[in-house]
């Protein structure tokens, strides 16, 4: 099983792009063995989502990583060690995956996270679903082997 998992706020504009990512997915067919998630303002609880899996992919807004709107592909280790030390009410993504190694029960999943610069427009709503998708239709396995730092585009 694969999962792409939509995380942020539809009502917090600077937070809303993983939703919309969401939105703009829900209706089109997914690759085989992927299950697209509103994973919301789950926090934590975003873990059991994971245990089992072969490939998750996180979808989410970013900040401070490019320019507006930019649409990046980021490896879980990027994104783990931009996590605090204890829990708090906004730790986000970065502890959640920090915690990952903790609590899957099965082997470790290959976890990817597509970010996409605050603030966003609709163009890399629309490039995020379209590359979420490329990803779990074999275009792009390489990327899944080392994400480090990819970037998709400006506009």
């Amino acid at each position: 099983m694969n999962r792409i998992i939509c995380i942020g706020s539809p009502f917090y504009a600077v937070d809303r792009a993983g939703h919309e990512v969401y939105c703009n997915l829900k209706d089109r067919a997914m690759p085989q063995h992927v299950e697209l998630i509103d994973g919301g303002l789950d926090g934590l609880k975003l873990l059991c989502l994971v245990d089992g899996c072969e490939k998750v992919l996180f979808i989410d807004n970013v900040s401070g990583f490019g320019a507006p709107n930019q649409v990046m592909l980021f490896n879980d280790f990027e994104i783990s060690r931009l996590a605090t030390e204890h829990f708090e009410h906004l730790s986000g993504l970065p502890y959640v995956l920090k915690m990952v190694p903790l609590v899957c029960e099965r082997n470790l999943p290959t976890i990817r996270v597509l970010g996409i610069e605050t603030p966003h427009q609709q163009s890399g709503v629309e490039r995020a679903a379209r590359m979420a998708l490329d990803l779990f239709n074999g275009e792009c396995e390489e990327l899944w082997i080392n994400a480090a730092g990819v970037k998709e585009g400006v506009s």
